[in-house]
This record gives structure tokens, sequence and C-alpha cells, in this order.
């Protein structure tokens, strides 16, 4: 339950409860094992220049506790794209981070990036049915292809399921009054989110 507002028929502005929420802000979660880090760091580096809010665990995801900064970026994600190869069936902390996003019901992209091999047993199942993305062998022209349909599948879900990647306010306390605006019976910020800051030219190469 959310607090909304509503106009009366004086025009004023009413307080009401209400079952339906504001959709919060959430942020595209890297899911990987290490050895493919230099493919995730070009694609979280690609990301943000779409304006798209991305966790990764080198990029101030990680903190203190690993298991409480996987299960918040788990937790605080609106899709997971994860990062498969046969190393990263056999980790353990990817197997649980992965398995706790499928318990929160949490999208997923499964990205392809071992020539050769196809997911099994607990990989195999979690992922099977998704629509995945091709990063094997690829070459500078394949890499900005690939990173493309990432990109435009992030878009499919947070169209599908509802989920709103972004920096958007998620609570009426982060505006003043007059900042928002009424729509469907909910308030929600009439000024367009502050863009992230992204990579400067030459700070970091992506495809």
């Amino acid at each position: 339950m959310g607090t909304c507002f509503s106009k009366t028929p004086n025009g004023s502005i009413s307080k009401v409860e209400s079952t339906r929420t504001v959709p919060q802000s959430k942020h595209v979660m890297l899911s990987y094992q290490w050895d493919n880090q230099e493919l995730v760091k070009k694609v979280y580096t690609f990301l943000l220049t779409k304006n798209l809010a991305v966790w990764m665990d080198i990029n101030g995801g990680m903190k203190s506790n690993i298991y409480q900064c996987m299960a918040e970026g788990v937790e605080n994600a609106a899709v997971v794209v994860c990062f498969l190869s046969q190393k990263y069936q056999d980790s353990e902390n990817c197997k649980k981070e992965l398995q706790y996003a499928g318990s929160k019901h949490i999208s997923m992209i499964p990205v392809y990036t071992q020539r050769g091999w196809k997911p099994s047993e607990w990989l195999g199942l979690i992922t099977a049915g998704e629509l995945w993305i091709d990063f094997r062998d690829i070459n500078n022209k394949k890499s900005k292809e690939s990173a493309e349909k990432l990109y435009q599948q992030i878009q499919v879900v947070q169209a599908t399921e509802g989920s709103v990647v972004g920096t958007i306010p998620t609570t009426t306390d982060a505006v003043s009054i007059s900042d928002l605006t009424i729509h469907d019976q909910k308030l929600i910020p009439s000024k367009k989110p502050e863009p992230i800051s992204l990579p400067t030219q030459g700070s970091r190469e992506y495809f």
C-alpha cells in the first residue's frame, strides 16, 4: 500500500491510500565469474552510455559483507544479466546469486560467453527458455551488435515486467510538492531524473 494523491471536485489535492504503488527505479545487475571481468567492464560502460543504472561488484557494488551486498544487488535489480560459462556454473557464489534472483522472480538475460558449451544442471534449469545474447568469440563489430541486442532486450523486460531502470526518485520525500504532477491517480515527479555520470572520452574503452 502506498500514499497517493487525487484531485477533489473543487480542484484541490487530497491524500488517499492506495494498494497501487509508484514503480521504483531499479538497476541492471551484472552477474559474472571473474574470468569474464574485462568483457563485463565493457558491457557496464556501454550500458552507462545508454543512461541506465547499472550494478557491478567492482564499481561500488561490493562494500563490506559480500553476501549482504550481493543480496542488495539482487533485490534492487529490475533485471539480472548473467554472463554464462562453465566457470560461472561451477562458482558457488554465482550459483547463490542467480538462484536468489530466481527466488525473487527477477527477470534474467543470459549472455553466452563460451563457444561449444551450454549450461546444464542448476544453471541449465534456471535459464531454460530465456532469450540469450551471444557474446562468444566476438570481434569489435559483433560486440557492438551483441551489446545493442542486450540493451534492446533490457528495454523489452522493462516494458513487459513493468520494472523501471534508471535514477528516478522512489519516494515523494525526494522531491517537493511543486515538482510533482497528478497522473493516473499517482503523484509522480514532473522533472526528468538527473542524468547519471557517464564515462568521459578516453577514460575507458568499450566495444
